[in-house]
């Protein structure tokens, strides 16, 4: 009981298992649930790609934290959490446009907008995930992988762009998730968004590979730590 205590302390308030994996505590699922709304707030403020790009960044930060310390078996859980928060966001989405009068939204835009979501959430929330299954330190893994979304990856963006490959950048992790949503769900449509240059179903298929590259790499090294165990 002292050991698991001590375990708990150092890893900053989670709960360690006997098993020794980490899980929720209901601080995490506060925090969780409070990032999440705020990451839908701007869907009244602005009419611009960052109602998308912060929701998206919500996603894969929270399918990081699950995979971080080996979390294969939270692929189905966290899939279907992306999935009713995709839900939120495109009801959100639907409201926003309605309160905003310089905006229209049709039944057909709305039922596009979820159906959208509901394919590009959970591939973001199992992009994450396999990420996060590559750290073994949970901060680690979420703190590095927000610097990217946030820093990294729009520097690239810049760099692409000011040697005449802007057409380039839709081929990253995050912009390519971001311009599959805008096109599958039209959103530009209904609050703004990116201008999307590529076909839809190119950079869905270039986040499908992202995120099966990314699986698979989390997937390689789970193996590879349990061999050496034995």
């Amino acid at each position: 009981m002292r050991k698991q205590t001590i375990m708990s302390i150092k890893n900053s308030g989670i709960a360690v298992s006997e098993s020794g994996r980490s899980r929720f505590t209901p601080i995490h699922l506060a925090v969780a649930i409070v990032v999440g709304l705020l990451c839908l707030t701007p869907h009244f403020t602005y009419g611009d790609g960052r109602h998308q790009f912060l929701a998206i960044t919500f996603v894969v930060l929270l399918g990081v934290f699950c995979g971080s310390g080996g979390g294969q078996q939270r692929a189905v859980p966290v899939a279907i959490v992306a999935a009713g928060y995709a839900l939120i966001w495109a009801a959100t989405n639907i409201v926003a446009a309605q309160l905003r009068t310089d905006l229209v939204a049709t039944p057909a835009i709305w039922l596009r907008t979820s159906a959208g979501a509901l394919v590009v959430f959970p591939l973001c929330a199992l992009f994450g995930l396999g990420l996060g299954i590559l750290f073994r330190n949970r901060s680690a893994a979420v703190i590095g992988m927000l610097l990217y979304l946030t820093h990294l990856e729009p520097l690239f963006c810049r760099g692409l762009n000011g040697i005449g490959w802007s057409s380039a950048i839709t081929y990253l992790p995050a912009m390519s998730a971001a311009k599959a949503l805008d096109g599958l769900t039209a959103a530009h449509r209904v609050l703004g968004g990116f201008a999307v240059v590529q076909p839809a179903w190119l950079t869905l298929l270039v986040f499908i590979g992202w995120t099966a590259l990314a699986l698979l790499a989390g997937t390689a090294v789970t193996r590879s730590q349990k061999g050496d165990r034995r």
